[in-house]
């Protein structure tokens, strides 16, 4: 196995970023960064990691959130793959690519002559049976056909378009979506008690843009798989990566990037790249490609001044906010201040100063001892579960105790 790529320093912007790159590493050590298919060492993917681990064995309907290109489905097949139902199927199915007329016969079944042209047919929550269905985009169910999925979440049952006699498959349920179902459970548009049920328990995948410490062993990971997928892409030496094949002014700009495609967009480019760079000693950027790292850089330096720009009007945007908002975008964000003022459109000195001020606010560090030893106690020691009980930040709680 060729030595795995590990660290540059360099700056990106006001942000000093770490790079992993030429260091070789352990196989025991490989095994970890890669546990369950997913890459990368960020506290972001740890976590990922750690709730897999938890939920996998337990046999409950889980609802993994985050943006399209991060890795849902991986996830999905990891907590199949390492659950009770491994033996059974795994069935994936996107909900935004089914017609929503036809979302329920392609769920549930058809009997024949159920409607114009209809055939008999098992649905997918029969073709899953014993095993794990995997709805994708469930925050485009169509409505009638919410319903019918919570009866069979509830008990195991649902009808078949065109029967009236019901059917039961044991099915372990894990949705995705990328929408905020809340705003929709508020408008109407999606059953909140639907949205309870599938999120018996939520793992939320953060955007590549919050774990750039990981993109350089994607980036190690994706250029290895490239010449396999691609058969005669293949760059030398091809038996390994090297420094002075992927130069750390490269990889500045790769980390510097926004990646909005996040994860599936990385591996695209990393795809096109080595592919372009077939027979070369090093990488060969193509002008799209280049063009693209460009733009994103002087979008990065506009943003950047924008930021600056509006920084000294926040605070008057942040005294205009209520009490109910601040409470609102932390429980939406799980109580992370940065998510938190992002979705307020503050800045987190702002926030932390209005939580200062608040009779019903509070952070990890205005926790008693007391308090922080009761909730963990009652959370059976998972520190994740502690920090939802006494509404504060796990990250920054995990912080307090030191961890």
């Amino acid at each position: 196995m060729p030595p795995l790529l590990h660290y540059y320093l360099f700056p990106a912007a006001i942000d000093v970023l770490l790079l992993r790159l030429a260091e070789p590493i352990g196989h025991k050590l490989r095994q970890c960064l890669e546990r369950f298919g997913l890459i990368g060492e960020s506290d972001a993917i740890c976590e990922t990691r750690q709730a897999i681990t938890r939920v996998a064995d337990l046999d409950l309907p889980v609802l993994l959130r985050g943006e399209s290109g991060t890795g849902k489905e991986l996830v999905a097949r990891a907590i199949h793959e390492h659950g009770q139902r491994r033996d059974g199927p795994f069935v994936a199915v996107n909900l935004s690519a089914i017609t929503p007329t036809l979302a329920a016969a392609e769920l549930f079944g058809t009997t024949k002559g159920a409607f114009t042209g209809a055939v008999a047919r098992r649905g997918f929550f029969r073709a899953a049976d014993g095993g794990t269905l995997f709805l994708d985009e469930v925050g485009e169910c169509p409505a009638d056909v919410q319903a019918m999925l919570l009866r069979a979440l509830e008990t195991s049952e649902f009808y078949p378009v065109g029967s009236h006699a019901p059917q039961r498959a044991n099915v372990r349920l894990v949705a995705a979506t990328d929408s905020d179902l809340e705003a929709k459970t508020r408008l109407g548009t999606f059953k909140e008690p639907l949205l309870h049920r599938l999120a018996a328990y939520e793992i939320w995948l953060a955007p590549l843009r919050e774990r750039r410490e990981d993109v350089g062993r994607l980036f190690v990971h994706f250029a290895r798989q490239a010449p396999l997928e691609r058969g005669s892409a293949q760059l030398e030496p091809s038996s390994e990566i090297t420094a002075s094949w992927l130069p750390a002014s490269l990889g500045a700009r790769l980390c510097r990037y926004y990646w909005p495609g996040n994860i599936r967009q990385l591996r695209n480019f990393v795809q096109q790249l080595v592919i372009d760079s077939q027979g070369a000693p090093q990488l060969v950027m193509s002008p799209r490609l280049e063009k693209l790292l460009t733009e994103a850089a002087a979008d990065a330096r506009e943003n950047d001044q924008k930021e600056t720009d509006s920084f000294l009007e926040r605070p008057r945007l942040a005294a205009e906010l209520t009490e109910l908002d601040l409470q609102h975008a932390l429980e939406e964000s799980r109580w992370d201040i940065a998510a938190a003022a992002r979705r307020l459109g503050i800045s987190r000195p702002s926030l932390y100063e209005r939580i200062r001020r608040s009779q019903s606010l509070r952070t990890s560090k205005d926790l008693e001892e007391s308090e922080i030893e009761k909730a963990i106690a009652d959370a059976g020691g998972d520190v994740d579960r502690a920090a939802a009980l006494l509404r504060v930040s796990a990250r920054g709680l995990k912080r307090r105790l030191g961890g």
